[in-house]
């Protein structure tokens, strides 16, 4: 594994359908992760390469000064190396001139990567059983 170089993009970027398509629709992926990794209108994405190999992505969308962080994947093979901690530290720092508070809704694997950023638990999230809420301030 090379350099892990993390960029930020959005669905009006061309490289965007390329490197995440792909992923969008991958039934593995939207059985992992509960839901499809859906490409709203406004969702930034940070997407983890190695070279052109996509490692792990995760989006987070604005709404007035609430950042929800979402769609975490880290690919299979990439596990442990760190690339959810990367896309969330990267993320953080990218909310923090646009919003208070970070919201995210996660699954047990991601919870400790939340954890380790600050984010404190407040339960479990409506219709999704198996995921905890989380929030952080920013302020």
């Amino acid at each position: 594994m090379g350099a892990v170089r993390v960029v930020r993009l959005t669905n009006t970027d061309p490289e965007f359908y390329p490197l995440l398509g792909p992923f969008l629709a991958q039934r593995t992926v939207i059985a992992e992760l509960g839901a499809p990794p859906y490409d709203d209108p406004g969702k930034v994405w940070f997407i983890a390469l190695d070279g052109e190999q996509v490692m792990g992505f995760a989006g987070v969308r604005f709404y007035d000064k609430q950042a929800i962080f979402c769609s975490d994947y880290t690919v299979p093979e990439y596990r442990r190396r760190g690339i959810h901690k990367q896309l969330t530290a990267e993320r953080l720092e990218y909310a923090k001139s646009r919003a208070h508070s970070v919201v995210a809704t996660v699954t047990r694997a991601g919870q400790r990567t939340y954890e380790y950023f600050g984010f404190g638990a407040t339960g479990r999230s409506g219709h999704m059983k198996n995921y905890t809420r989380m929030v952080r301030s920013l302020l």
